[in-house]
């Protein structure tokens, strides 16, 4: 879906979107401290702490793997400003817009699936607001933004990972890289669950 997104400005602020994420990201990172520490200390010390520890552990890691998921773009609906240049889409913190013209930087996460995983690019634009993107359609316009883009000398030329020019399909992963991405991200999530568990074993049980 395309629709006029206002002629070369902004259709959402770049502050209104660095605030709304900075605020779910701070209450997210505050209510993962909580569980972390306060019941382990409200009912340390513990004979056996490692149901409280395992079962806490996993929403933490659950929650932060959530956390990575707010500036996803989601749905279909995609506004499009007259000539190109604006992408507004919404996102888990409302609606934000990026500027085409202006993005500064393009990585790449995957989540894991049964399927393989889902790649996504996260791109970061000169106002400083960042949104993720998993659709092919998406992924095309990215990849034709970043090609497209014009080197200016008051910006720094765009900077794109390894694994996001591989999404974007500029440079393919040498073979077996891309099941090791798969499995490193699965792995990430599973260690910071365990962290999370062993830390409160730790406090409940002394």
């Amino acid at each position: 879906m395309k629709a006029a997104a206002g002629a070369g400005t902004r259709k959402i602020p770049a502050a209104d979107s660095r605030r709304r994420s900075r605020v779910v990201v701070t209450a997210a990172l505050a209510v993962a401290l909580v569980l972390l520490i306060v019941p382990a200390l409200v009912v340390r010390p513990v004979r056996d702490p490692a149901p409280l520890g395992f079962s806490l552990g996993a929403v933490i890691g659950l929650g932060l793997d959530c956390l990575r998921h707010v500036s996803d773009a989601r749905g279909r609906k995609r506004l499009l400003s007259p000539g190109g240049r604006y992408l507004t889409a919404p996102t888990w913190t409302g609606m934000r817009t990026i500027d085409l013209r202006d993005i500064r930087s393009v990585r790449a996460r995957r989540a894991a699936g049964r399927a393989g995983g889902t790649s996504y690019v996260v791109v970061l634009d000169g106002g400083g607001v960042r949104m993720s993107f998993s659709g092919r359609k998406d992924i095309g316009r990215i990849s034709r933004a970043v090609t497209g883009q014009p080197a200016r000398e008051d910006a720094p030329p765009v900077r794109v990972s390894r694994f996001a020019a591989a999404t974007l399909g500029l440079r393919p992963l040498p073979p077996g890289v891309s099941a090791l991405w798969s499995l490193g991200s699965a792995e990430a999530v599973l260690m910071a669950a365990l962290a999370a568990a062993f830390t409160i074993i730790a406090i409940a049980g002394s």
